[in-house]
């Protein structure tokens, strides 16, 4: 339903979050609409208050769509609604107010829970897909699906669950998603080595977390070269022996110090590799992606953040590498 009101709208005012959920979001909405030959134009709010409301009204779009919000002001969008000003269409994951209105994506009306299972760029992919013309296929979407569900702290038990999961499925037989057990800490496309130990936060490990000299001496004694020809290596440098002889050593290392069994194991996770990005560049991990977008949404450059999901590589991406 929310579909047909898109396709049948002469244009549409797309509204999104400005954090990395809601940039996925808008990306993947946008990318359907103009596949769908649906004109629109799109807008970034920090957050959804009356006053925002009342500016999109204003803005004599007939058709309005939310992306990851729109729920929980149901009641404010409602009134606008029953006022005839605009017909909302909302895809979001948030806990709804209480009021109604017939266009609306929500995990938490299905029974999914929408804060661990499926983000707004989840709902924004679930409505890319009923866009999808007879010959359409919008799959390649589930890369930036997943970006916005990790940036949105969805993957926090180290893999992405329920409908989360699904996605990545669809990503994967698409061809734009690979996932793989790994060592979960940050910047394994960008950092080199020793930093990607030093700023390993989430498992202290002694000699090794916050300690750069540790970390170097901690990979001379595995026999890991640090450099080669000069380079500081990173982690997606390493061949998969090295990766396994790292990730044991940082085990051992862990369970020497004392390190809690719980803990341990979140040292493992599931990585999502997006493999149309350029390997060793932020964008091919979907966690620095989701860095990347929440850097540009703080500096309130959603125009940036925007971009980069659609493609630009050059000056978009320069721009947010700044930010």
């Amino acid at each position: 339903a929310c579909a047909e009101r898109l396709r049948a709208a002469d244009r549409v005012l797309l509204a999104s979050h400005i954090d990395a959920d809601g940039l996925t979001s808008a990306a993947v909405a946008s990318t359907a609409l103009a596949r769908a030959g649906i004109d629109h134009e799109v807008v970034f709010e920090k957050q959804l208050d009356d006053a925002a409301i009342e500016g999109i009204a204003a803005t004599g779009y007939e058709t309005v769509l939310f992306t990851d919000f729109g729920s929980g002001q149901l009641d404010a969008i409602a009134e606008h609604e029953a006022a005839g000003e605009f017909t909302p269409v909302i895809a979001d994951h948030h806990q709804p107010a209480d009021a109604d209105t017939e266009l609306h994506l929500n995990p938490l009306l299905e029974g999914i829970n929408g804060a661990s299972e499926l983000s707004g760029a989840g709902a924004s992919y679930v409505l890319a897909r009923a866009l999808e013309g007879s010959d359409g296929d919008n799959r390649d979407l589930a890369a930036l699906a997943v970006v916005g569900a990790v940036g949105d702290m969805q993957d926090s038990d180290g893999e992405l669950v329920g409908a989360n999961a699904a996605i990545v499925r669809d990503g994967v037989d698409a061809g734009v998603i690979e996932t793989r057990t790994d060592l979960d800490l940050y910047g394994r496309q960008t950092r080199p080595l020793p930093k990607l130990l030093e700023y390993a936060s989430d498992v202290t490990i002694p000699g090794v977390s916050n300690d750069e000299a540790g970390a170097i001496s901690f990979l001379a004694d595995l026999g890991i070269d640090a450099k080669r020809d000069g380079e500081w290596r990173r982690w997606v440098d390493l061949d998969a022996a090295e990766r396994q002889t790292l990730a044991s050593g940082l085990m051992r290392r862990a369970v020497a110090s004392g390190v809690p069994a719980d803990r341990i194991e979140s040292l493992v996770g599931t990585s999502y590799t997006l493999v149309d990005e350029e390997a060793g560049t932020e964008l091919r991990d979907v966690s620095e992606f989701s860095t990347l977008l929440n850097a540009t949404a703080r500096y309130d450059r959603a125009d940036v953040g925007l971009a980069v999901c659609l493609g630009d590589r050059v000056d978009a991406l320069a721009e947010a590498r700044r930010l």
